[in-house]
């Protein structure tokens, strides 16, 4: 054998020894169990779907005003009802501090006259909210309930007893709340105002809109027979009928899970000068491939090491965010799953605690999620990994929430300067809605399933 020969067969483990070890990762995958990804799939119409119309005397200047709009929704009601539910038996009942089913009826007409609202009765001295709900031992899921009142609660914490039944009925059995506001022409006393129980006469002008009287209609059941009964009413076109006063509080909020979505074309990304996009990483240690290369939920990026370290290393990306009809706009948040770099001396990944990727600037508009990672903590050479999962941290209220509520304060000093009382106005309303919306986050939470999956692989030279 030659000299030359002895030579590489001495060199070749040692060059096969300074190889970059090849490895292929893909992004684990993502499984919520809380999400349904097909909410039609097992769709049908409810049994029974009870209509229950708050028959008490604060109802009574909604019908005193010819086709008020309160009137033409009861009508717009009616018809969304047969419509969507053409397999249901549908009741109608007036309710008050108890409820009773309007036997025979057939539509809600009797409710468009002043007649229905007796003050004589004393059933309807006052309207009891949980008259019309069962408590979760009877509590039937075969049945909706679709309520009409004008939402004046004394209580709307989370400890309120109503708020615990719809807990307790609807969102921890994975069901649904959705809710309509609207504002009507109104001519008589609002009742129950404030702790003290204080009246006010409120009579509206065809031309304030602003300042015609709440009402609500409410409705508890399944998340897609709520969105059958919204999308009957909407494809009335009516004019009073506004789309941020649709809202469905239901313990899921997308209908796709959250990825990154990474373009294959790399020059139509807007990197940091110094930062560039890779469909692999080699470092001359380990040579790391996606398992498919075609897969964009992970972003491979490699840092310059002629980057300026004290520059701002921060990548904006905007996803596909596709909401269930009707809920309500979340604020996430992100939690570190995976956090590692690969070390040489052990030829392998190794955890590390530190969170080196910050999320901020986060912002849903249309169909869109925008947000900025801040890459500035990642300061040691190396290849890195990691996997952070999405949450909903908040589901967010709408302005027109504390505008349409007013509180106990504002009641007491009616009560001194009744001529300053604003019918336009719901008691207690925003405690009411923010207290859903946090019944709501809860059950997700309780799920501890994520929303979303992010992942990354970091080369810094």
């Amino acid at each position: 054998m030659s000299n030359i020969a002895t030579a590489m067969i001495i060199l070749l483990p040692s060059l096969t020894a300074c190889a970059p070890k090849p490895m292929k990762w893909e992004c684990p995958k993502l499984h919520n169990s809380a999400f349904n990804s097909s909410v039609d799939s097992n769709h049908s119409d409810p049994k029974t779907v009870k209509i229950q119309i708050d028959g008490t005397l604060s109802m009574q200047g909604f019908v005193k005003i010819d086709s008020s709009r309160y009137v033409q929704t009861l009508d717009y009601l009616d018809r969304a009802v047969t419509t969507a539910f053409t397999n249901s038996k549908v009741k109608y009942y007036r309710f008050g501090i108890s409820s009773e089913e309007l036997k025979g009826e057939q539509n809600s007409q009797k409710a468009q006259s002043s007649a229905f609202y007796s003050s004589k009765d004393p059933n309807l001295k006052d309207a009891k909210f949980n008259a019309v709900m069962k408590p979760a031992s009877k509590y039937d899921a075969d049945e909706m309930l679709i309520v009409v009142t004008d939402l004046y609660q004394k209580e709307s914490s989370q400890e309120s007893p109503i708020i615990k039944l719809i807990k307790e009925n609807y969102i921890q059995k994975g069901n649904a709340i959705g809710i309509l506001a609207v504002k009507s022409e109104f001519k008589g006393t609002v009742y129950d105002v404030g702790k003290q129980d204080k009246k006010f006469e409120w009579t509206t002008e065809k031309n304030r809109v602003n300042k015609f009287h709440p009402f609500y209609i409410i409705l508890l059941g399944k998340y897609k027979n709520i969105v059958d009964f919204f999308d009957q009413l909407k494809g009335n076109n009516i004019s009073f009928f506004e789309n941020e006063k649709f809202i469905i509080y239901y313990p899921q909020v997308l209908e796709k899970l959250l990825f990154l979505n990474i373009s294959d074309n790399e020059s139509k990304r807007d990197l940091p000068q110094g930062i560039n996009s890779r469909k692999s990483i080699n470092d001359g240690h380990i040579r790391l491939e996606l398992e498919n290369p075609n897969s964009t939920d992970t972003d491979i990026l490699k840092i310059s090491k002629k980057y300026d370290e004290d520059s701002q290393k921060e990548i904006a990306y905007a996803i596909n965010y596709s909401p269930l009809p009707y809920t309500l706009q979340i604020e996430p948040k992100t939690k570190p799953i995976t956090s590692e770099i690969f070390r040489e001396s052990n030829n392998n990944f190794d955890h590390i605690d530190s969170e080196l990727i910050k999320f901020s600037q986060w912002k849903i508009q249309d169909k869109t999620l925008s947000f900025v990672t801040n890459l500035n903590s990642v300061k040691e050479t190396g290849v890195y990994r990691f996997v952070f999962d999405v949450f909903p941290s908040k589901l967010k209220g709408q302005s027109w929430w504390s505008t349409w509520s007013f509180n106990e304060e504002e009641a007491k000093s009616w009560s001194i300067e009744p001529k300053n009382f604003d019918g336009s106005r719901t008691y207690n309303l925003l405690p009411f809605l923010q207290s859903l919306s946090e019944i709501t986050l809860q059950q997700i939470e309780s799920s501890k399933s994520p929303i979303g999956r992010f992942c990354y692989v970091i080369h810094k030279e």
